[in-house]
């Protein structure tokens, strides 16, 4: 119902410590790929389009 309020704050968005990025791009090379979803924690609840699209991309870059 359109009176009804949600309790709850939207959740903080989920982000990746610059250090462990750049440890990880140095330590995997051109094998690293990083890809920002923008929304919370939940990227399939949240951001269905952008994390499959995500995840095809590296799905697709893995076959020969």
């Amino acid at each position: 119902p359109a009176d009804v309020v949600d309790p709850l704050p939207p959740p903080a968005p989920a982000t990746v410590d610059p250090d462990a990025l750049a440890r990880y791009r140095e330590t995997l090379g051109s094998t690293f790929s990083f890809v920002e979803v923008p929304h919370g924690h939940n990227m399939l609840w949240e951001a269905p389009g952008p994390t499959i699209e995500a995840i095809e991309r590296f799905l697709g870059s893995a076959m020969p």
